[in-house]
């Protein structure tokens, strides 16, 4: 079973939380932003990967893709098109809401601590951040993990 923490605003995990074997969470914060309107966990699986879900609005424009950032590059991406009924409920007058959400894995199998940017970007080619985590793999770092495929 998985271990998995969920974000509230201003919310911060205590360090050292176990995701899996080989991964460790050692922080997790949700930034707030007047562009956009989010929310996001943190799930460990099986082995050494790392799974970032939720779902995000822009207020001015809309949210077309959510993307992890380590060390100034772009680790990996997902489009905003998850169906979320649920934020469809809250933001009844936002068409978007219906599909806000998205979903993320990422994978490593290296040693190292990583600083891991959850960045949103608007149609109009602005980005927000999120919020950030930051993991700990048992060999190499993450970003060089995923690097090698």
């Amino acid at each position: 079973m998985p271990s998995e923490h969920t974000l509230s605003p201003g919310s911060r995990l205590p360090y050292n939380r176990s995701v899996s074997g080989e991964l460790e969470i050692r922080d997790v914060a949700r930034n707030s932003s007047d562009r956009i309107e989010g929310h996001f966990r943190v799930a460990g699986t099986d082995g050494p990967k790392l799974e970032i879900l939720g779902w995000v609005l822009g207020t001015e424009s809309p949210a077309t893709e959510v993307e992890i950032v380590s060390g100034g590059e772009v680790a990996g991406r997902a489009p905003v098109v998850l169906e979320r009924p649920d934020v469809a409920e809250l933001f009844t007058d936002v068409p978007e809401a219906a599909t806000a959400g998205f979903r993320l894995e990422l994978a490593a199998q290296g040693k190292g601590e990583s600083k891991l940017e959850v960045r949103v970007q608007l149609k109009d080619e602005s980005r927000e951040q999120l919020g950030r985590v930051v993991v700990k793999a048992g060999r190499r770092s993450l970003l060089d993990a995923l690097r090698r495929g």
